[in-house]
């Protein structure tokens, strides 16, 4: 069956965007198989004969097959998910149960994950998202690791997922924001985190013995991020260079455990400044929170996203 569709899916040049909201577009995508003047001459022809329901005005259809064919092909696809790569110029196929369709990648992963194929050129591989609190955040260090949540809504993809995604090239991060009715993002042009094993050794100097000796520090998921850019502020530059804190595997520089305090998992340097992980709906510096945003309350949407560097 799904080689059936496939071989369908070759056939057509579809792109149908959703209506727009805080959570976002939707879709499955496929690769365009046509000149850009057959794709402006499918869209004419579609304009002129398909009914367009429930859709914005700025939504389209392009098919070469007929119109009747590409809605009932449409309907079964529902349930479907797409196969292969997820990166920047993908064109999308409407669906109706996910925020973004979900890839299988054929060779380089062994795990599935959302790919947003309409922010920005699209491509995005999604890693997190929090969009009606309903899932818990607060979370031990191996649910962080290995992921939870539903792709259907709020998630952690994992970061062991992330680790082995970001060690196979150059990444960059978005996160796209909403607060108080109004979206804002932030981007920075590279993005990784090192393996959960990875550790650093320093120097320091021992005044009981006046004598250096070395200590070997545990980094486990260290942040690395790149310059910002963006509407929302760089409230992740304090958290660079830190490793990843849970409530059970505190290391962050506090004295306290931030981890247990936000009720969420997150580079923490000190407790504070952001924590997108943080508790749903809290304030009070608290919550998921994006400082130079919330100034200390909770976003009311958040998503975070990879897209590989070409």
């Amino acid at each position: 069956m799904f080689k059936n569709i496939q071989s369908k899916l070759c056939k057509l040049v579809i792109l149908t965007l959703s209506v727009r909201s805080e959570a976002g577009l939707r879709g499955l995508w496929i690769r365009a198989r046509r000149s850009p003047k057959d794709t402006r001459e499918i869209y004419a022809e579609n304009e002129r004969n398909v009914t367009r329901s429930n859709v914005t005005e700025e939504s389209a259809v392009l098919a070469d097959l007929d119109s009747r064919e590409a809605i009932n092909l449409e309907a079964k696809l529902v349930q479907v998910v797409a196969s292969g790569v997820c990166e920047k110029g993908m064109l999308a196929f409407l669906t109706q149960d996910l925020p973004y369709p979900v890839t299988y990648p054929s060779r380089t992963l062994n795990f599935p994950y959302p790919c947003d194929a309409f922010t920005d050129g699209g491509g995005w591989i999604v890693i997190q998202r929090r969009a009606k609190g309903d899932v818990d955040f607060n979370r031990a260090w191996d649910d962080y690791k290995n992921g939870f949540g539903s792709f259907a809504g709020d998630f952690w993809l994992g970061n062991e997922k992330i680790y082995t995604i970001t060690k196979s090239g150059e990444y960059e991060l978005r996160i796209d924001m909403a607060f108080n009715g109004k979206s804002d993002y932030a981007h920075y042009d590279s993005f990784s985190i090192e393996s959960e094993d990875y550790t650093e050794t320093t120097e320091e100097y021992d005044s009981r013995y006046y004598r250096t000796r070395s200590r070997t520090v545990s980094l486990g998921y260290r942040l690395s991020i790149g310059n910002y850019d963006g509407t929302a502020g760089d409230s992740l530059r304090v958290n660079n260079g830190r490793p990843f804190s849970t409530s059970d595997i505190d290391r962050d520089t506090s004295t306290g455990n931030c981890a247990e305090e936000y009720n969420g998992g997150w580079w923490f340097m000190g407790c504070g400044y952001s924590c997108l992980n943080g508790k749903w709906g809290a304030g009070s510096k608290r919550g998921a929170e994006w400082r130079d945003l919330t100034g200390g309350l909770s976003v009311s949407f958040s998503e975070m996203k990879i897209r590989r560097v070409s």
